[in-house]
């Protein structure tokens, strides 16, 4: 459930990721707060928001609560991805991270 290509993924690598998310002490209450989040505030550096195409935990049809909550941001959709898009397409979650440093560098 965590990426699209679980085959990629070595089983040490697996349960690690596994054991990292089961013993989480902020995820329940992460999740609680996020349901009802709105962003009130004026955003003062770029932001993106970078949705999975894949991804079954967060699917990308509730994709535009993102958009309606937190308009201000650069959304992007991942191809191909699943909900760990940095396992699954490593170079162009980079790539999406160094885009907005950049944006946030220009005068």
């Amino acid at each position: 459930m965590l990426v699209h290509e679980a085959e990629q993924m070595s089983p040490e690598r697996t349960w690690a990721d596994v054991l990292a998310l089961r013993n989480g002490s902020g995820f329940r209450a992460v999740a609680r707060f996020g349901r009802d989040y709105q962003c009130r505030a004026k955003l003062t550096v770029p932001v993106t928001i970078a949705w999975s195409e894949r991804d079954r935990i967060l699917p990308l049809h509730v994709a535009h609560l993102a958009r309606e909550r937190i308009a201000q941001a650069e959304h992007v959709t991942l191809p191909g991805c699943g909900h760990m898009p940095m396992s699954d397409d490593p170079a162009f979650i980079t790539s999406i991270i160094l885009d907005t440093i950049a944006a946030a560098a220009k005068p």
